[in-house]
């Protein structure tokens, strides 16, 4: 077996086996996207590497020149970047290779809680609450009357379709949290909004959808989506593409988030989320 210059394997070293490791990587992420400018893998590989420093750790991201100008100018701005999270970055970089990304996979609850309380099977058996009548609410993102239109709107903007993502058992299995995966895709859309990166805007506020869509709610896993509008309404930079996800969201499912404490005392800190929920539980 020999290397891609005829080198025989047993005779390169760590460095160049891992070096061509991820040359075969990138080829195999460029061959199942659709070429930027219509360059070819080849002449993106062999167009050289500018260096990055992302975070406040200055971590190293390495991107080809060619892709250069898949980036927004502002996007590669150390201003921009240096208190943006890495993985968040990677995402980004993942966006401007492939046209999508991947997030985090939901964390596993079974060892206990983030309270400290100790988790049973139970939990994943807990019976559905009663709910309100939603069939007057067809402004609401999450109708299913409306839903289909804004993915079909989002789509429209978008240069190729996201990647069709499989139905994950654990978005209705109460072990697993979801956290992390809003949380990533929200930031993601955040700093997409703050660098005028419009194509990575929409993807990242459709497949947040699409992540609260397939999550099923109870009282148990409230915290998850109180973390993601503390994010959305209390953090700065607040974005109304992402505080409208969350109010629709929040209204769609007011009856479980109402025996929220925390969730109560955040309307509480918060007029204009109160307020942007009461009023869209009558539209």
């Amino acid at each position: 077996m020999t290397a891609e210059q005829g080198t025989p394997l047993s005779y390169i070293t760590l460095w160049e086996f891992v070096s061509l490791l991820s040359y075969f990587w990138v080829k195999n992420l460029l061959a199942q996207a659709v070429q930027p400018y219509g360059l070819s893998a080849s002449k993106i590989l062999q167009s050289g590497v500018i260096h990055i420093f992302v975070g406040k750790e200055k971590k190293q991201f390495s991107i080809h020149r060619a892709l250069e100008g898949s980036f927004p100018d502002s996007a590669l701005q150390p201003s921009m970047i240096e208190d943006v999270d890495e993985l968040v970055f990677a995402c980004c970089c993942e966006f401007a290779y492939s046209g999508d990304y991947y997030v985090p996979s939901p964390t596993s609850n079974l060892l206990g809680s983030d309270t400290g309380q100790p988790r049973t099977e139970e939990v994943s058996s807990q019976p559905k609450l009663g709910r309100w009548d939603h069939r007057n609410l067809i402004r609401n993102i999450f109708h299913p009357m409306t839903l289909p239109r804004i993915y079909g709107y989002l789509l429209e903007k978008l240069d190729q379709a996201p990647r069709a993502e499989a139905a994950e058992n654990s978005a209705t299995d109460h072990r697993y949290s979801y956290a992390n995966v809003f949380m990533c895709h929200a930031e993601i859309n955040r700093f997409a909004y703050n660098a005028d990166w419009t194509s990575l805007r929409v993807l990242s506020l459709h497949r947040l959808i699409q992540s609260l869509e397939h999550f099923e709610l109870s009282k148990d896993r409230t915290r998850e989506i109180i973390g993601l509008l503390q994010f959305c309404f209390e953090e700065k930079g607040q974005i109304e593409d992402l505080q409208t996800v969350l109010r629709d969201y929040v209204v769609w499912n007011v009856e479980v988030m109402m025996q929220d404490t925390d969730f109560s005392k955040l309307l509480e800190r918060v007029p204009s989320l109160q307020k942007a929920v009461f009023r869209s539980m009558w539209n």
